[in-house]
């Protein structure tokens, strides 16, 4: 029974490295069917249905992960994950706790806690959090970009570029450091890096719609308006309920006294944010 167990679930972890998650989930029943008492079984069915946003689906998951094996780190950071996707603050910031205390090596942790205690505004303790997980990984370019935002909120501005840079030394391409670094150049008029990097963020992630509306914000600023709008329009084709966009693509239609179609793009806004 246990082999046939293995196969089940060999089978549906490759589906998740392939994002086939509802029929991971498939493979993922039958393993859990074929060998009820193994936590992994339960844990990568989590996985799935935390990707596909059923995040009390994925907590009940961990909870029987945690269950059957009730000292795994693992288990208590990404069943956090779900807590802090439920709005579960307390809950979230427990499971984080209690998984450094299982295991303090893990950086992954300490950089979900910091999430977490950002959203709270508690800006200070979260940076303390961030530089720990910094301590225990300092080759992931995701945790400066981490620090970055935290001293953005904290008004430091030449300390968020310094990290974001040290990103980009790890990662060149790195989407979130790329993406920042965007932004704050094309807030200091200075478009010509701010090309440069969100150029580089999209080449990262070419299916992100943000990457596109910053793209677009910055052509208009350049006054490159052709561009921009088709910035906008792909901004939209790639995700149609994304409703920053029409917000943007709205101004950029009113600015061109263009009411009609900047009535539309707002209407479509509030629709999807009210």
């Amino acid at each position: 029974m246990a082999q046939k167990h293995q196969k089940f679930l060999d089978a549906g972890i490759k589906l998740i490295g392939e994002e086939k998650y509802e029929l991971a989930i498939v493979e993922l029943k039958n393993a859990i069917n074929a060998g009820p008492k193994i936590a992994e079984n339960y844990y990568q069915r989590g996985r799935c249905y935390l990707n596909l946003g059923k995040n009390a689906d994925a907590q009940k998951d961990f909870d029987k992960a945690i269950e059957l094996e009730p000292l795994k780190a693992l288990y208590y950071n990404i069943r956090g994950l779900a807590f802090e996707n439920l709005n579960d603050t307390l809950n979230a910031i427990s499971n984080f706790k209690q998984a450094i205390s299982l295991d303090s090596n893990d950086y992954r942790p300490y950089n979900n806690l910091a999430h977490v205690l950002e959203a709270q505004q508690k800006y200070k303790l979260a940076l303390e959090t961030i530089n720990i997980a910094i301590r225990r990984n300092s080759r992931e370019p995701g945790l400066y970009v981490s620090k970055g935002n935290l001293l953005q909120a904290l008004n430091d501005t030449s300390g968020a570029i310094s990290n974001y840079n040290q990103s980009i030394t790890i990662d060149s391409n790195f989407y979130g450091a790329n993406y920042a670094l965007a932004i704050i150049y094309n807030e200091k008029d200075n478009y010509k890096f701010a090309l440069r990097y969100i150029n580089r963020a999209i080449n990262f992630d070419t299916k992100n719609p943000e990457g596109y509306v910053e793209r677009g914000l910055i052509l208009e600023n350049t006054k490159d308006t052709v561009e921009a709008l088709k910035n906008y329009n792909k901004a939209i084709e790639l995700d149609n309920n994304f409703s920053f966009a029409y917000f943007t693509r709205g101004s950029y239609f009113q600015s061109r006294g263009n009411s009609t179609a900047a009535i539309a793009d707002f209407s479509k806004m509030i629709s999807l944010d009210p």
